[in-house]
Order: structure tokens, then sequence, then C-alpha cells
């Protein structure tokens, strides 16, 4: 079981090598995952940039290589639900990836680290963990 949820915007600076030593830091010991919706973020902005073939497949081998993958559960469209919906009605609208992200991490019990708080903040009142 992973510790800890990589948000997007964090595992993609690890690919490119780019990662800040604050965040290294938070990572040490700890075994980190990722979501199927970063996988598909991941995917998606390769095909737009047109990359090759083989660099998309070390990219989907860096990904199934250094990470956990958190699939979803039968939790997790109900988190997805209770996330959106509580926060839509308290006047916040949130990207659907990032509550998806969200509701992976709310259903399975595990934080978040992220570089984009602010995306994610509006969820800590209801169960999401930041880092």
């Amino acid at each position: 079981m992973p510790d800890l949820v990589l948000d997007t915007d964090v595992s993609s600076l690890m690919w490119r090598d780019a990662m800040p030593w604050q965040l290294d830091r938070q990572l040490v010991g700890l075994k980190a995952a990722v979501t199927f919706v970063t996988l598909g973020e991941a995917v998606t902005g390769a095909c737009s940039a047109r990359w090759t073939a083989p660099k998309r497949d070390g990219l989907q081998a860096f990904y199934e290589h250094t990470f956990g993958s958190l699939n979803w559960k039968q939790e997790t469209p109900e988190a997805y639900g209770y996330l959106r919906g509580t926060a839509a009605s308290a006047g916040y609208t949130l990207g659907q990836n990032d509550c998806w992200i969200a509701a992976c991490c709310v259903s399975h019990g595990l934080p978040l680290l992220t570089r984009n708080r602010k995306h994610f903040e509006p969820l800590e009142p209801l169960g999401l963990v930041l880092l």
C-alpha cells in the first residue's frame, strides 16, 4: 500500500528530473502512487506534443516502474460525487480530473502531494489531506 499520492504536476517534475529539493525531501522513505487520472493526463500531454511511440513507451515505463498505481475502487465514484457536489454547492468550481484524483485519495485514505494546492484546498474540509 502506498503512503501518499502524487498529483500530475509532481509526477511530471519527476519525469523531467526537475523536482525541487523541498518536494523531493517530502518523499524520502515513502512509497508514492499515482492515479489512473495522472496516467491519462501524462499520455494526453505526450500525444498532444506528438511524441514518438518510443518516447511515449518510455513515459509509460517510467510511470510503471517508479510509482504504484492507485486505481479506483467501489467507494471512489461516491467520493467523487460527494466532493464535487459539496464543493459546487459551496460555490467552488473544481476541474473534473482534479476531483477524480482527490476522490481516489479520499476513498483510499491517502494524502495528496501537489504543487497546485489552490485547486484542492476547497476539498480539505471534506476529507482530502494535502501535503
